[in-house]
Parts: C-alpha cells; structure tokens; sequence
C-alpha cells in the first residue's frame, strides 16, 4: 500500500492540474537555479541560455543555487522531473511540450524532443513573462521591465496542430515562430526536388537511360532542369537506397523526396508514356506509380517512414485517376499551383492518407496580412489531412524587397496560427499591437485593419502567393493609403519617449512612406496636367523627399511624357526652373543620347559559347543571346532581318529565346527602350543585378506590350525606373511560343536615359 500510495504522489506530483504561484525575483534578486540534464541536448543548453538572458533583461540579478525558503528550480529537458513529467504526459509531439509548476518551489518543462523543451522554455517567456520575437536585430524583441517577477503557472500541455512546419525564415527567428531550421536536425520532413541530389551529372557518363527522353533523345542533365526516366527500375533502385542513407543518416525526418525539377521535360520513352492515363493531362499517374514503388522498397525497413513528391505546375497538379497511394506516400500540394484552392485539396484528400501544403508567404515592397482568412483556411487543410506546412516566408529576403519591419505582425501571427489555427486572430493581432506598439496601439490596430479589409476585396483571398511577381501596389487605393500613413504618424506621436516603441514606428516609417509616395500619382494618365504632375511631385516629396519618383506607375509617367512633349520648350523651361524634378519625364527640346553602342548589329562580334551558362556571345558586338533549355529553333545575325543597315536579329522556330543587352544603372534612373519587330511575339523586359552581381527578384522584371505580327515593322516601346539595390540592367529582346518555320525580325534598339527621380539639388 506505501509503494502504491508512493507511486500516486509521485504521478500527482508531474502532472498536477492545479497551479502555483512562484516567486522569481523581487527588487532585481534572483531565486532561481536552473537543473539541466547530466548531458544536455544543446537545444536544452540554448532553453536554458534563453532563460538566462532574458531574465536579467527584464530585471533580475544573475541565476544561482537555490537557497532558503524563496529558493526555486527550474527543471529544463530531460531531468529526471522532466522525464517524469513528459512519461505521466503519454505519448507527446517531439516539438511538443509540457510545462508545470507541481509546488511553488519547483518549475518543470520539458518536451517531446530537446527542440520541444526550446519551444516551452519560449512559450513561458510569452505566457507569463510577456516577452516577444517579432523581428531579429533592434527594436524587434519585447522585454517587459519588472522590479519583482511572480506567476502563477498552470499545468500546460501543448502540441502543435501540424507537425511538420518548414518555412523559410532567418535562421536567429525560426526557433521563435516555431519553425524548423532548415538542413538542421530540426527538420523532420524532406518535399522538394530531388533529382539533382539523388542522380548527380557524373551518372550521366555511364548510363544515359537514367535520365529523361525528348524528341527521341535522351538528354544531358541541365541545372535544375535534369529529370528522370522514373520507369527505368535502376532509377527505382537508386531511389530506394538513397531513402535508406537518409533515414539512417537522419533518423529523426520522416519522409524522403523524389520530387520532379522545376519546369517539366517529363521523360517521353515509350516505358514512362506507357504509364499515363489517355486523355488525363500532365503525369500525375505515372510520376506517383514511381513513388509508390520506392515506397514500397523502404516500407519493411522503414515501416513509420514516408516518401514525398510535390503535386503542383502542369505535371502532377491533379491527383491520380488511374491509380492508388501508399498509405507511405505524401503528396505537398503547392497550394499557388492548384487549380482550386479548396477542390484540390480535398480532391487529393480523397487520395492519400496524408498531405503536406506547400506556400509562397513571401514580404514584399508593400504590406499585406490576411490573418483571418489564413486561419480558417489553416483549420480547412486540417480536416483535409493535411498534416505539414512548408514553404517559402522570407519576410526579409532582400531580393524580394520584403522586411520584417514592414510586414508587421504576419510572419509573427502566421507562426502562431501555424501552431495552433483554432486561434482566433482578431485577438493575436489585438495582443501584438498593445505588446509592441504600447501606448501607440490603438491606431497601429487600425493601420492594420486597413490592411485586413484590402486583402478580403481580392477576387481570390486564398491566393496567400499573391501575383509572385508583384510588388503589391495593387492592395490599396489611394484613399486607404493615405489613412494608413496618417495611423502610422498618429502612433509616432502617441509612443512619446519610449525608445523602443518609437524605434519601431521609426522603422516602419522609412520603408513604409517612400512606398506610399506611389498612390501619389494616381490618375495622372487621365490628367497629365503640368499643374497636377507638380501637386503630386510635391506630395510624393512630403513622403520619399530623397528619391521622390521612385515608385512612379509606369502608365502614369507615360502620359506625362506624351503631355510634355506637346509643351511648348520656353513653358516647360519655365516649370522647370521652380520644380528641377520635371526633367525626370520625356519633354519638349530634351536632347538624348542612344546608350546602345552597336543598336543596329552592324559591328560584328566574335560568336562563343560561355562555359556552364545557357547563353551565348553572337556575332553582334555587345550583344549576347539566350535560348531555353532543351527548346528548339535558333537565333542568328541575318541580313534578312534588317530594317536598316545591312544586318539584323533573326528568331526562327524559339519556343523561348532573347538577345541581351546590358547598362549599369543607379536607383531612381528612368529608361525608354525602343526596337523595331517584324512578326508575332515579339516582346522587351529588363532585369536588373545588384553591385554582387546577384539577380533582384522577378517583381522587378519589367515588360512592354508584345508585336501584333502585322508582316511589317513594328516599334515596340518601355519605359522602367530602375528599381532599389539595381546596378546593372539586362535589357531583353525576344520571342516565345514560335511554331516551326515561324520567323520573326529584331532592328534598330534605343535606349535612352530620361532622367533620375533623385533632385540634382540633392
């Protein structure tokens, strides 16, 4: 009876349901000793790292023994409390987490995994200690300031609704949102494209009919555009096997990928055809016929373990017809690629035993949030199976030119539903703005509402993607840009004197308001008026005094050049006296210069192929071209193709191809290019680089309207400002979609440097 009764308290003890009121400290003294394991995890030892910052930087002295009748312990992992504590728990979530305090001298946490410990060490600071992570770096961390620190702690056990929750972030944030980190023991699930990894080039050298026929050929891998012949059972073998190195290798991840590359080029022999089903578009039957296969290869030595595949694009993106999954097989649906956000997904639903989704959060120029929508499509993807969400965040990417400051609260509230999507995010988003906005919070609230409603007036308020390529200034009108920069300066002066949450509105402000300089120029295609392009030049300034053109629309600066050019030279010199920033549009009496050093392919150039790209230098002095992987059709300097001169571009049968042109460019300079285009198709876009010589990203890609192919000579004609970060530009002359023999003609390139948006008075 005493072992039995011993055994009741010792099981009351680690899972007591009521609470206790511990003291920390009081008037900066430290009660507090922390208990590690004999041999901690370093997640244990970062838990209790994290402790013993943030501690002292609320207010208390340093951890030391617990001492007398104030003395408390903080058992963290796998002490023998936390052990305990996690057996009477049963079977937890490894990112899961229990936290209880069975007397008030005593304070346990303690996870499924070392990470899981991490993770309660975090959601006490939260709970009870009001700390906050919201961005990396200054300003970005709440840390209450308290003189004594006391809670009362309740028993707490917590999982998080989806296991699986990969999204990229900065390494220093992911352990805050709750996220893996990414090639760490963290991560638990492998999705994405694996045939670069699993079938490097060198196999090519000996066995060519591992890798994917077109047009009868079999083809040389190429970047990420190598795909394999999945019906070649030595491709099945090797698959298998590299399944079986990666669990052993990481014993932790569940699943192991035989995802597809990038950009389709399915295998077409006859064994790979021979599994689609007639009449049934892409090769979700057949890709999946392949999964199922490895699956079936690991499932005996590996019986709680999963292959993966992406279903998504042209390929994969409707579920099988024909055939069934493993229950072993985890499709990631890459939610932007369905055809329908919720069909899709229960279609797929309908067809496995579980799914991963798969999305594109990315920050942007402009703020966005869609808390409430995301939520409750959050908890529709948990009924539909859908046990992982992974993806791209990159709040603070800078080729996105996303940030965490102007992104506000969604990287922060997107972490949080991922956890738990029941939720509700009207009170996260309430308890982010009186956290760390203050005294400021109420029109912080407000600003961020504004953003919430633009957001539920999209045709489709799933689309999380949001146009990939697009900076966003589509979101709001002028009107509710206007009263979002008027919340943001209500909450300056609302912060008063407080640093941290002045520093926080200071930062929102910088990236926020030269943005918002865009809504400036609004309707000036239908009122190019000189008196109207200066109000606005004058109110652009107010908000981005710098660089105040920056953002200008393109259509807008278009019809100001149309109206100036009509002015008469004396009137516009005389505009132009009081307001210097005219200069920056196409006017009467401005002189050009053509940067084009070779714009009719007249010089001749020395035609060779560049080692490891998928372009050439042509014969064309300055010039090079580019034609898509594995795409038919050529490009060439032809005297055929001339409009004057004696030579010319000539695209025959491209599927996609170009001719470049490169300039180095300075923010804020605005171009027209021109070219003469003879055929159907033809098209301008500019790219830009950065001084590292690194791509920004596609949102800054910029295209003219395509040639009508009318049988004549056609002038195609773009003006772009270049964007933030740019060096350099890569001007693009080219075709798409050709049929074979189908012809089309480049000549004669302008381009012409307009004028800069920042003031020469600068």
């Amino acid at each position: 009876m005493k072992k039995i009764l011993s055994t009741l308290l010792s099981f009351a003890f680690f899972i007591s349901l009521y609470s206790a009121e511990i003291l920390f400290w009081e008037k900066g003294k430290n009660f507090c000793e922390i208990l590690l394991p004999a041999k901690p995890d370093p997640r244990e030892n970062e838990a209790a790292e994290l402790l013993k910052k943030s501690f002292p930087a609320m207010g208390s002295g340093k951890f030391s023994k617990s001492e007398g009748n104030k003395g408390v312990r903080i058992h963290i992992g796998n002490t023998p409390a936390g052990k305990k504590m996690i057996a009477a728990a049963g079977r937890i979530d490894p990112d899961g987490f229990v936290i209880d305090a069975p007397d008030s001298k005593n304070l346990v946490i303690a996870g499924g995994s070392p990470l899981g410990t991490l993770f309660g060490v975090m959601e006490f600071l939260e709970r009870y200690a009001g700390v906050m992570w919201v961005w990396p770096g200054k300003y970005g961390t709440v840390i209450p300031r308290k003189e004594s620190f006391s809670a009362v702690v309740k028993y707490q056990r917590e999982e998080p609704a989806f296991r699986i929750r990969q999204l990229g972030v900065d390494p220093s944030m992911a352990h805050f949102f709750r996220f893996a980190i990414r090639n760490t023991d963290d991560e638990r699930a492998q999705y994405s494209h694996n045939i670069n990894k699993t079938m490097p080039p060198k196999l090519w050298e000996k066995h060519p009919e591992y890798f994917n026929m077109l047009n009868g050929v079999r083809r040389k891998p190429v970047k990420m555009k190598r795909q394999a012949c999945t019906s070649n059972p030595a491709v099945i073998k090797i698959f298998i096997e590299g399944a079986a190195r990666y669990f052993k290798r990481f014993p932790r991840r569940e699943s192991f990928s035989v995802a597809q590359s990038d950009g389709g080029h399915f295998c077409e022999c006859p064994q790979c055809r021979a599994l689609d089903v007639p009449g049934v578009p892409g090769v979700t039957d057949r890709y999946f016929t392949f999964a199922n296969q490895v699956a079936d290869g690991i499932a005996k030595e590996f019986p709680e373990k999963f292959i993966a595949s992406l279903a998504y694009g042209d390929g994969t993106q409707e579920p099988p017809s024909k055939i069934s999954l493993r229950p072993n097989v985890i499709p990631c649906l890459v939610i932007p690629s369905m055809s329908h956000p919720r069909q899709s997904v229960e279609k797929w639903a309908a067809k496995a035993s579980n799914l991963y989704a798969y999305f594109h959060l990315h920050g942007r120029e402009n703020p966005k949030l869609y808390a409430t929508v995301f939520a409750e499509y959050l908890r529709f993807l948990k009924k539909n199976k859908v046990v992982g969400i992974c993806g791209e965040l990159h709040p603070a990417l800078p080729k996105l030119n996303g940030s965490y400051e102007i992104d506000g609260p969604r990287s922060w509230i997107i972490s949080k539903l991922i956890w738990n999507p029941q939720q509700d995010p009207g009170e996260l988003l309430k308890m982010f703005c009186d956290k760390f906005y203050g005294p400021a919070a109420k029109p912080m609230l407000r600003y961020y509402s504004i953003l919430e409603k633009a957001w539920q007036k999209l045709d489709n308020v799933y689309d999380f993607r949001c146009d990939y390529d697009n900076s966003g200034f589509f979101l709001y009108t002028p009107g509710e840009m206007k009263e979002m920069v008027q919340c943001v300066r209500e909450a300056e002066k609302l912060a008063g004197r407080d640093k941290e949450i002045k520093g926080r509105i200071a930062a929102l402000k910088k990236l926020l308001f030269p943005r918002a300089s865009y809504y400036c120029f609004a309707g000036l295609k239908k009122d190019p008026s000189p008196e109207k392009v200066i109000r606005a030049i004058e109110e652009a300034k107010k908000l981005n005094p710098v660089n105040p053109m920056l953002y200008l629309p393109a259509e807008e600066a278009e019809a100001v050049d149309l109206a100036f050019r009509k002015l008469p030279a004396g009137k516009f010199s005389a505009l132009m006296k009081k307001t210097p920033e005219l200069d920056f549009f196409d006017h009467s009496g401005a002189k050009y210069k053509n940067f084009c050093s070779n714009p009719g392919f007249e010089k001749q150039g020395r035609s060779r192929k560049v080692a490891g790209a998928d372009w050439q230098k042509i014969n064309a002095a300055g010039w090079s071209s580019w034609i898509g992987v594995y795409t038919p059709g050529s490009v060439t300097i032809s005297p055929a193709a001339a409009r004057s001169g004696k030579r010319g571009v000539l695209f025959d049968g491209c599927q996609a191809a170009t001719v470049n042109y490169v300039i180095p460019v300075s923010p804020g300079e605005r171009y027209r290019v021109t070219a003469w285009f003879k055929g159907k198709g033809g098209h301008i876009s500019a790219n830009f680089k950065d001084k590292a010589k690194k791509w920004l990203h596609k949102s800054s890609f910029i295209k003219s309207r395509i040639a009508n192919g009318n049988g004549e000579f056609e002038k195609i004609t773009m003006t772009f400002s270049v964007p933030l970060k740019a060096a350099s530009c890569s001007l693009l002359f080219g075709v798409r979609d050709q049929k074979k023999g189908e012809k089309m003609y480049l000549d004669d390139v302008e381009i012409i440097r307009l004028g800069n948006s920042v003031s020469e008075s600068k």
